[in-house]
């Protein structure tokens, strides 16, 4: 899921923290994948993920997403 990045200049600042925010996410996922035996963190870290998800959905003005309960 990766995806082509613009030059850090033309971004605004909202738009700059949306992207860093989809990157933490990625990175949350990621070591989400490598826990093996406590299901327990990997949830949390899904959890965080799609939190941050979420925000920067508010930041680009894209509906929200929830997580199916």
């Amino acid at each position: 899921m990766s995806e082509a990045k613009p030059p850090p200049g033309s971004l605004s600042e909202d738009e700059q923290r949306a992207v860093l925010y989809r990157q933490s996410a990625e990175k949350l996922r990621q070591l989400a994948g490598k826990v093996r035996f406590n299901f327990g963190r990997r949830e949390q870290l899904l959890s965080m993920a799609d939190a941050f998800d979420r925000a920067a959905a508010r930041i680009e003005g894209l509906p929200v997403k929830r997580a199916a309960d």
